[in-house]
């Protein structure tokens, strides 16, 4: 295997997918969003983009990045491990960092002189951590779900119509926040410490929402049982927050690419729809079957979901109402979610 002598071919900055390299201004920026990069670091990027495709060594790396400056091998195998996590590679399957055992590296992915005459976009400081970026998503999709169910809220007769609205989307909103802060919030976690790489974040989200969904099980539970007396309640736990957190993080993954802005939303929301109608099998519970379940429960409860299940084509809310709305909230929620991290976090 040929090894390079860098030459300083492509001086002028190069683009790769949705990448961008400016070694004049010390930029790396996705799709005009700058990428943090240690000093180290950038200068590895450089060379393996100069190398034109060929090998660069350990040698080389040594010389030209660090300067001669004796260090171990973990710290140019750590340099590699946070320039793929920076460009979203993977060591197993790589599509631009390719590891050549025992002679070095090679930058694999087909490139292109750097276009300065294209108008440069001034990128966001402040850009949205993925926690920040999911609750923001959960929101979404709760202010979304809630207005469809606040018009059923009451069922027929029941009155308060605007407060019964104002109720449902609030208690929507809240409860898809929270959901969804801890489904992203498992993913940026896994993704710093746990498991640097392209599937970090589908561990993370799984993790997330098992852990989401069995604490608001566990405070459900208890709260009602604490106050009211009564614990025995069919309310969303732990395997529906498994199965959110699981296709919000395959429509991540699947998105990583960054060549379509919808793919994450899309196949998220295919999955989180699929996920939910198998769910059903196993009389999971989702917002309105939970929500059904504790208005059966209380004597003198306003709340009363039949309205919605008659639309349904059900006497009351029974089984075609609980996979229906489980459908429908599993697929605005994971797509909202998806859609709020991949554009906002640039996960």
């Amino acid at each position: 295997m040929a090894e390079t002598d860098i030459s300083g071919k492509g001086e002028d900055g190069w683009q790769f997918g949705p990448f961008a390299l400016d070694p004049h201004r010390r930029e790396l920026t996705r799709d005009g969003a700058a990428i943090a990069l240690n000093a180290r670091y950038f200068d590895a990027l450089v060379l393996l983009l100069e190398a034109d495709g060929t090998v660069v060594s350990k040698h080389t790396f040594l010389e030209r990045a660090w300067h001669g400056v004796p260090v171990t091998d973990e710290a140019l195998t750590q340099a590699i491990r946070n320039l793929r996590k920076a460009l979203g590679d993977d060591a197993a399957s790589p599509d631009y960092i390719a590891t050549i055992p025992k002679h070095g590296y090679r930058f694999i992915a087909g490139t292109a002189p750097l276009d300065r005459t294209a108008p440069r976009v001034v990128p966001n400081p402040a850009e949205w951590s993925i926690a920040a970026s999911g609750l923001v998503g959960g929101a979404v999709a709760g202010i979304m779900v809630g207005l469809l169910y606040g018009t059923f809220a009451t069922g027929p007769g029941g009155g308060g119509a605007l407060s019964a609205m104002i109720v449902m989307i609030a208690i929507a909103a809240g409860c898809a926040a929270i959901a969804a802060l801890g489904i992203a919030l498992g993913a940026q976690l896994a993704n710093r410490w746990l498991l640097p790489g392209p599937w970090a974040v589908l561990v993370g989200t799984v993790l997330g929402g098992i852990v989401t969904g069995a604490a608001g099980r566990m405070l459900m539970l208890d709260g009602v049982g604490l106050l009211l007396g009564e614990g025995q309640l069919r309310v969303t736990g732990p395997l529906e927050g498994a199965a959110m957190g699981a296709a919000i993080g395959l429509g991540l993954l699947a998105g990583r690419s960054g060549r379509n802005p919808y793919v994450p939303a899309i196949l998220a929301g295919a999955a989180g729809a699929a996920l939910a109608m198998t769910l059903s099998r196993f009389e999971a519970r989702f917002l309105a079957g939970s929500l059904d379940e504790l208005g059966a429960r209380f004597a003198g409860s306003k709340l009363n979901l039949d309205s919605l299940a008659l639309v349904l084509g059900e006497a009351e809310f029974g089984a075609t109402s609980h996979v229906v709305t489980g459908v429908f909230e599993a697929a605005v929620f994971c797509a909202c979610v998806a859609a709020a991290i991949s554009r906002l976090s640039r996960v």
